[in-house]
């Protein structure tokens, strides 16, 4: 049943709509921005500053990212939004008697939706860096395969963790434009509530001195983890009482 609980989402979230319609949108901003790219280094706009293969690494890993933060988020917005739109819960929880196994099997589904998209950017950089003859290491230590697999993964978990956001908010209304408008501001306010932080670390040097070490993680777990915990305790809270249809 579970395994039949993830196909039901996969299946959801690369049939719709709004995926059909993005890619084409995230590849045409794709070209755009390459071609950009590419006219920044034939004028010579980037001399001086960084190498031109390693800018078109860099600039190509930041524009793709910053694509499919956009296209996989929002197609898991309406993915979520369009389960009670369209009343699937009829048809599926009338069968499932745990709700908590449910949301496991969407969001397995999303994980591996995130990573199946993402696999596009492995073809892409490797063909940059045989132009180039460069090896990829924008975020990472190693090179070569290594260098590919590490930017391949830490592009990955940054678009899922964007997923997992708008699913969770996606889950408390059946509206895409209103699950849209609120993944923003909680991500402005995220945001902001982390450089926050960051600064008061800054400002208290007794504090810095000793967690100096530790700032990154903290930050870090301000951004992901927090927003997390807090949007499945609301869940949590608005499904206590309904463990089935």
């Amino acid at each position: 049943m579970f395994g039949n609980l993830v196909h039901i989402e996969l299946i959801r979230l690369f049939r719709s709509r709004i995926l059909k319609f993005s890619i084409p949108v995230g590849i045409l901003i794709l070209l755009m921005l390459t071609l950009f790219c590419e006219f920044a280094v034939q004028m010579n706009g980037i001399e001086g500053v960084i190498p031109a293969p390693v800018f078109r690494i860099s600039y190509y890993t930041v524009e793709y990212s910053f694509v499919m933060s956009m296209i996989a988020p929002l197609n898991v917005i309406a993915t979520t939004c369009g389960y009670n739109k369209y009343r699937l819960a009829v048809n599926i929880e009338g069968a499932v008697r745990n709700r908590l196994k449910l949301i496991i099997s969407e969001i397995t589904g999303i994980v591996i939706f995130v990573f199946a998209i993402n696999l596009i950017v492995v073809p892409a950089l490797f063909l940059v860096s045989l132009i180039d003859n460069t090896e990829i290491s924008l975020i990472s230590s190693g090179n070569g395969a290594v260098g590919l697999l590490e930017t391949y993964l830490g592009i990955s978990l940054s678009v899922l963790f964007s997923c997992l956001i708008v699913y969770l908010i996606s889950k408390f209304t059946s509206h895409v434009y209103l699950a849209s408008v609120l993944s923003l501001l909680f991500a402005a306010f995220g945001l902001g509530a982390t450089v926050f932080i960051g600064n008061e670390l800054e400002k208290n040097s007794s504090m810095l001195n000793i967690i100096d070490d530790s700032i990154g993680t903290i930050l870090l777990a301000q951004f992901i983890i927090v927003p997390i915990v807090f949007l499945s305790i609301l869940l949590a809270i608005k499904y206590r009482k309904a463990d089935r249809i």
